[in-house]
């Protein structure tokens, strides 16, 4: 893992049970005895939370999803449709500039969604395109190989 001189070790100081066994649960697991991690050196607070850690070794890892802001579409029929026309009243601006901005804010998440489509589609051209290029050299020297392999069959039998 590391080498000797590199190897950080506690002195009994940093920890308060050093040296005793760890206590175990009903189920066998190792149990992790409650620690004060602000009375504990810097190398012990990292084994304690190691320790914490590896004591729930089997239990699965949950990774929060990755949440896009989604945006819902714009209505089929908009019942009030202010603009910033004659007749609009002043009160009418806002809600014409909140529409005008989830619009757009559609309108960008739309683009983005297109314009990440494009790049992965790129990214596994060149990929695939990399890919061809690689294999046809290996087979190239591949059977340059097998060439001078035959070549190399050939002579020594004939020499001998």
């Amino acid at each position: 893992m590391s080498s000797p001189s590199t190897k950080l070790t506690a002195t009994a100081q940093d920890e308060p049970n050093a040296g005793a066994q760890p206590a175990k649960n009903d189920d066998g697991q190792k149990r992790v005895p409650v620690v004060h991690t602000d009375q504990l050196s810097a190398v012990a607070r990292q084994r304690h939370q190691l320790d914490k850690l590896m004591a729930k070794a089997n239990v699965p890892v949950s990774l929060p999803e990755v949440h896009r802001k989604q945006i819902r579409p714009p209505p089929d029929i908009v019942k009030n449709t202010p603009g910033s026309s004659a007749g609009a009243s002043s009160s009418d601006f806002h809600v014409y500039r909140t529409y005008r901005r989830h619009e757009t804010a559609r309108l960008k998440q739309l683009d983005e969604e297109v314009k990440e489509e494009q790049t992965r589609q790129q990214y596994e051209q060149k990929r695939l395109a990399t890919q061809q290029e690689l294999e046809a050299q290996t087979a190239k020297k591949r059977a340059k190989r097998q060439r001078r392999k035959k070549s190399t069959n050939t002579n020594t039998v004939a020499t001998k």
